[in-house]
């Protein structure tokens, strides 16, 4: 009996962590990260969403030891389905990469 009772427990926290960060409508992908200075990278990354519907996608930087440098959310606008964003993220100090974190729908 406890072995069900722990089992069901087990499958809903899967299914309710699968809701909440399994397979959405919103995708990114980073196709290139430049003009990198003390203070800023710049990131090009394309954005595939449901079309009508407005995205917000995270992304940030970080410096050589990996500490994050700087991040933002990034609206994207609702037409068309696929979008590609050229965004200048502002750092706190020098940043060797950029990264996009991922993207859902803008409340």
């Amino acid at each position: 009996m406890l072995a069900a009772a722990l089992g069901l427990g087990v499958t809903g926290i899967a299914v309710k962590l699968y809701l909440a960060y399994g397979v959405t409508d919103y995708a990114v992908n980073l196709t290139s990260y430049h003009d990198i200075t003390d203070n800023q990278v710049v990131l090009q990354f394309t954005v595939t969403k449901p079309e009508g519907s407005p995205a917000v996608c995270v992304v940030r930087a970080r410096n050589r030891a990996g500490a994050e440098v700087g991040r933002a959310e990034v609206v994207v606008p609702e037409p068309p389905k696929r979008v590609d964003v050229s965004y200048t993220l502002s750092t706190t100090g020098l940043p060797v990469s950029g990264e996009t974190v991922g993207c859902r729908a803008q409340r």
